[in-house]
């Protein structure tokens, strides 16, 4: 027996987003060269305690050693290519194409900021932070 963990209920997913909308106003403020600072600090976090969290894994889903490395490297991984994603479109200010139609000429810009706090439930097959992964450094509050 490894432990016994308590069963998430409506409740728990109810407090998650609560305490997620109290910081949602701190976030969304910060510069985004600040949330990719603190995304790549989770990160390295995460991959210095790679072997540890691989066990954690193995015990939890059974899955093999390498299986197990793999999913906690690549949680620390997909974190960073948020973050890479950020510095590379400047916080997400992209040029979007212009209307392809001939005779018409259209500037549009995607800019993409945080906008609000969701609620991620994890398929068990994948127990390496999932959620960390969809909200990023990016427009997600998750």
């Amino acid at each position: 027996m490894l432990a016994h963990f308590p069963q998430g209920i409506a409740r728990d997913a109810e407090l998650a987003m609560s305490a997620a909308q109290a910081a949602f106003p701190k976030w969304s403020a910060m510069r985004w060269q600040d949330r990719v600072a603190l995304v790549r600090r989770a990160a390295a976090k995460i991959e210095e305690r790679l072997y540890e969290l691989a066990v954690v894994t193995t015990l939890n889903v059974g899955k093999n050693r390498l299986e197990s490395l793999g999913d906690i490297q690549e949680a620390a991984d997909l974190l960073r290519a948020a973050c890479d994603a950020m510095e590379k479109n400047n916080g997400y200010v992209v040029k979007m194409g212009s209307e392809p139609l001939p005779g018409h000429t259209v500037h549009n810009l995607s800019v993409m900021k945080p906008y609000g706090a969701w609620l991620i439930i994890s398929p068990f097959n994948f127990p390496s932070f999932p959620d960390l992964r969809a909200g990023g450094c990016g427009a997600g509050g998750g």
